[in-house]
């Protein structure tokens, strides 16, 4: 009997921890999703369903901004408030129209001269349940990324500090949630959810052909001017950003993928502000 006891005394200690749970603050947004066209792209509708899509939410993301510096003054700690202020507004401004958004959780300076170049080898020393974590480099000598991510997806990005202002931020963001680069190997037209970067409304692109001049297409005469205006513009596309940012644009299929891996990858769901 007092076996019995104890087994249902467990089960019930344990369902009352599964309800009290915290959930994340999900509320329904204002305005619409970007549409997917569920006719085109309906190997993507069907691989990427989410009720996270399919009930039109916000979401939005504890953020962690660790800066590497050679030094703590006590200019750079307010010179690194300024920066998180950028960094915010940079993500926020750029994933608004995927309903998706971002909030300072943590900011601090860590005295570290590793470059960008290392990131593979420490990363995991920064990575927190919880949280996006973005490492700002400021040693840039020598470095091979502008930005790389941990994973696709992911939860840690570095970043050069020169770069915090421009499309390589996003760019990077978008991989933490799942997105690959538009021109991932892809022998077939790029519209299908299993091969390429697996995006039903990206086509087929070779990054060697990544030759814009002003933002405006210079390379061979392969891709249509629709195609042209899904590649060129799209955060998950390569952009030298000198003298001129080019990317500024998310595909509506990108923006249901996004919310799939967030839904199915735990350690995404938990980084989602509760």
């Amino acid at each position: 009997m007092t076996y019995k006891l104890f087994i249902s005394f467990l089960f019930f200690s344990l369902a009352s921890l599964i309800c009290n749970k915290p959930k994340p603050i999900l509320t329904e947004l204002s305005a619409d999703l970007p549409r997917v066209d569920s006719i085109n792209n309906y190997q993507c509708v069907v691989r990427y369903k989410s009720s996270l899509y399919d009930n039109n939410l916000a979401l939005t993301f504890n953020v962690r901004i660790i800066y590497f510096e050679e030094e703590v003054t006590e200019w750079l700690i307010y010179d690194s408030k300024e920066k998180d202020v950028e960094i915010l507004n940079n993500l926020n401004t750029s994933f608004a129209k995927q309903g998706i958004s971002f909030v300072l959780k943590e900011s601090n300076v860590d005295v570290n001269s590793a470059s960008i170049n290392e990131f593979l080898a420490h990363y995991s020393n920064y990575e927190q349940e919880g949280a996006l974590t973005i490492i700002v480099y400021s040693n840039s000598f020598g470095a091979t990324y502008n930005g790389i991510a941990s994973g696709v997806p992911g939860l840690v990005l570095g970043i050069l500090d020169e770069k915090i202002n421009t499309t390589t931020l996003p760019h990077e963001m978008g991989h933490l949630l799942g997105l690959a680069h538009i021109f991932e190997k892809d022998d077939t037209d790029g519209l299908n959810s299993s091969t390429g970067d697996k995006i039903c409304d990206t086509p087929e692109y070779n990054i060697m052909h990544n030759i814009t001049n002003e933002c405006a297409y210079m390379g061979p005469g392969k891709y249509t001017e629709e195609e042209l205006k899904t590649i060129i513009p799209n955060y998950l596309n390569y952009n030298a950003e000198n003298p001129y940012d080019c990317r500024d644009k998310f595909t509506p299929v990108q923006g249901l993928a996004m919310r799939w891996y967030v839904e199915n990858f735990p350690s995404l769901y938990n980084a989602l502000l509760y």
